[in-house]
């Protein structure tokens, strides 16, 4: 074996060019498929985080209107369907039997934020648009800030100064605002009011998916202020886990500590509150990898093709090597070894360049576009994550293009006869009848063969 491993090798260092040539294709495919295996990773994490830490936490805590909303519905915790002001004692006591659960399990807790979440009119002299409040609490704010989830233009998320408001880039775009303007939002209450109080912008944070452009950050208690709510009164809470991985529990535990009292207030992990977001991030990637397969299938028979014809220009070679002694299996060997370190060598190549680029990539981001593409990629730019399993998935892969594309030619070479390869003379063979017939002659004649003996 140690001297098949030896020719293998010495075969892919004397032909330089040919080598070169076969590399190069099996490089461009492992890149290809890192690269976009990394570019998908980050559309999925940057969808994902997103959704978590904009709009459902690892676990949310919902009012029984929204529980009706389908989990389907992409709307469904952006258009939040929230109590009934009629029933304030209900709300009072749920809200107080929520404090009461988190306090109790605050060890398995990392944070829980009340958060308000409506829509308001949001206008400057003439300019009247909608605007979606976002109410923040400093706890809060600090996690979408080191989590990058939200990324500041300029000013602040959160500023000191009272009735404050963040917009996006977009939306100060849009409506001719900047730094310091003053906005007037309009809001109607629970109880059907109407109340007007006037901000002052103090930030703009850059970019996001376009459904994640409309929201105004606010104070908790400037939004409480807006909105008319009580102490302690939310559209939904959000609660985050030390360990994010026991979130269904969790979920599951807090609803059922809900419904046995009265079912006002409901609890969801954030799979099961927007499977729309959950889904989506992860059928993306499925479908762009299905893409990548197929390409990766073109060019797998581009390398066959090419392995094909420098096999039949190599007879006179592998007949020698049978003249001398060496079998027909030792010969697949030498073939498929040969290819496999020059995959793996291809392999080796493309991990160099695609790992130091994704470093940079994932730090500066690639801009992908604004409008509709960001709400399936999350945002204008994809930041790349390169992932031990793509590493896994790549060397499995080209393991595979080896045997695929050595195994064929690889074969019917080896099973041409020692003068039709001294003379570059090659026969049509099937390999099916070939294999067929052996194994029919290995398992029947062996009583015939007792029969002849014992005549």
């Amino acid at each position: 074996m140690t001297n098949i491993f030896k020719i293998a090798f010495r075969n892919i260092l004397i032909k330089k060019k040919r080598s070169l040539f076969i590399g190069l294709a099996i490089w461009l495919s492992l890149f290809l498929l890192l690269i976009s295996s990394a570019v998908m990773n980050g559309a999925q994490k940057q969808v994902t985080k997103s959704y978590v830490n904009l709009q459902s936490g690892n676990v949310a805590v919902i009012w029984e209107d929204t529980k009706k909303v389908k989990s389907s519905d992409p709307s469904r915790l952006l258009a939040i369907q929230a109590f009934e002001a009629e029933k304030q004692d209900q709300n009072q006591r749920a809200i107080h039997r929520l404090e009461t659960f988190v306090k109790d399990h605050s060890s398995e807790i990392q944070g829980y934020y009340p958060t308000i979440v409506r829509n308001a009119q949001m206008a400057k002299g003439d300019m009247v648009d909608t605007g979606k409040v976002f109410s923040l609490t400093p706890q809060y704010k600090e996690r979408l800030l080191q989590s990058e989830t939200v990324k500041m233009d300029q000013g602040e998320l959160l500023s000191e100064q009272n009735h404050s408001v963040c917009i996006s880039a977009a939306k100060a775009e849009a409506d001719h605002l900047k730094m310091g303007d003053t906005v007037t939002f309009d809001a109607v209450t629970p109880t059907g009011a109407t109340n007007s109080v006037d901000f002052v912008i103090t930030g703009i944070y850059s970019d996001m998916a376009i459904y994640d452009n409309k929201y105004a950050f606010m104070s908790y208690d400037n939004a409480k202020e807006l909105f008319h709510f009580d102490d302690g009164f939310f559209d939904m809470g959000k609660i985050f886990l030390k360990h994010p991985s026991q979130r269904e529990a969790f979920a599951h535990k807090l609803d059922q500590y809900f419904t046995g009292d009265s079912p006002i207030l409901r609890a969801e992990s954030s799979e099961t509150a927007s499977s729309f977001f959950t889904t989506t991030s992860t059928l993306l990637k499925a479908s762009f990898d299905f893409f990548v397969i197929f390409l990766l299938g073109v060019i797998a028979l581009g390398i066959y093709s090419t392995i094909k014809m420098n096999l039949f220009g190599r007879m006179k070679e592998f007949g020698t090597l049978r003249a001398i002694g060496y079998s027909r299996f030792q010969c697949f060997l030498i073939i498929f070894f040969e290819y496999y370190f020059l995959s793996l060598l291809s392999m080796l190549a493309a991990l160099i360049v695609a790992i130091p680029l994704v470093l940079i990539l994932g730090h500066t981001g690639i801009y992908m576009g604004s409008g509709a593409i960001t709400t399936i990629l999350g945002g204008e730019s994809v930041y790349p994550n390169l992932q031990i399993e793509d590493g896994i998935i790549a060397f499995l892969t080209i393991s595979l293009f080896t045997m695929i594309s050595s195994i064929g030619p690889g074969l019917k070479l080896c099973y041409q006869n020692i003068t039709d390869l001294m003379l570059k003379r090659q026969r049509k063979i099937s390999l099916f009848t070939i294999f067929f017939r052996r194994t029919s002659a290995g398992m029947a004649p062996r009583s015939n063969q007792g029969k002849s003996v014992g005549s």
